[in-house]
């Protein structure tokens, strides 16, 4: 596996470094999944910071959109097939994480 991992000059201490990426390609199969920090989003009142993964696997899931607060009590996944469409996500907020499939299944959790 090759990995590598670029972070913006002078944003090595920020929590949300926008420009950050990392990388991990298999050389033998070709697969990539890379991530990027594109910023932060604010959601119920919480500001996040929102990072956007993306796949060249076969696998159902292409995209990832993952934001989570500075102290990493609030976090929401998304997963998106290649149409865009959700696939899966979760979000954990105040104790509380909740996942939806792409059928609309819920279920939620108190985590303690």
């Amino acid at each position: 596996m090759d990995i590598s991992v670029n972070v913006p000059e002078g944003s090595e201490n920020e929590w949300s470094p926008v420009g950050m990426t990392w990388d991990a390609a298999n050389p033998q199969t070709g697969e990539v999944i890379s991530m990027e920090i594109i910023g932060t989003e604010t959601v119920d009142g919480v500001e996040m910071c929102k990072a956007v993964f993306e796949t060249n696997t076969d696998s159902v899931i292409t995209k990832m959109v993952y934001l989570f607060s500075e102290d990493s009590e609030t976090i929401e996944w998304k997963h998106y097939d290649a149409a865009g469409n959700i696939v899966w996500q979760m979000s954990m907020k105040d104790g509380n994480m909740i996942m939806t499939n792409a059928y609309g299944n819920l279920e939620s959790y108190a985590i303690t």
